[in-house]
């Protein structure tokens, strides 16, 4: 069963006993029509990506990590609140987040939120089938940051 699908990506669910037919499957996606014609001119992503008018188009970068500012076990267990994205650029993340699919944390509790991580994964959510696992919200307009960020002076 395909759990999602975009124009750069499919994950298939297999469950336990079931006997997947790959020859089958290459077939049916071989028989889909192809991609629409793209634009002459690229259009800009997040962080200067090229993206050519579909969720996440070839050439789409991936966000650096932040620096990491406290374990993850402490970060998670600590107190938090919930912020504006924006207003969470150079705090402590208190959660896992991934841009989904492929589902692969792209920061973790510990870790400090970068600008360019808000762009991805607000990018992310505002795509078809896009989703941020772990986000406070659909569209990542807030985040939970540490409530007391110990490496940060205000």
């Amino acid at each position: 069963m395909v759990e999602v699908a975009t124009d750069s990506a499919i994950v298939a669910v297999l469950g336990a006993g079931s006997a997947p037919d790959p020859s089958r499957f290459l077939a049916a996606l071989h028989a889909l029509p192809g991609p629409p014609l793209v634009p002459a001119e690229p259009l800009a992503g997040p962080a200067g990506a090229d993206t050519f008018g579909g969720p996440a188009a070839p050439g789409i970068r991936l966000p650096a990590p932040g620096p990491v500012r406290l374990t993850a076990r402490d970060a998670f267990l600590a107190p938090s609140v919930t912020v504006a994205a924006q207003r969470a650029v150079g705090r402590v993340s208190a959660d896992t987040l991934a841009a989904y699919p492929p589902g692969i944390p792209n920061v973790l509790p510990g870790e400090v939120i970068t600008r360019e991580l808000v762009e991805f994964l607000q990018y992310t959510a505002a795509t078809p089938g896009g989703h941020v696992r772990g986000a406070a919200d659909p569209g990542v307009t807030t985040l939970r940051v540490v409530a007391e960020d110990p490496g940060r002076h205000h």
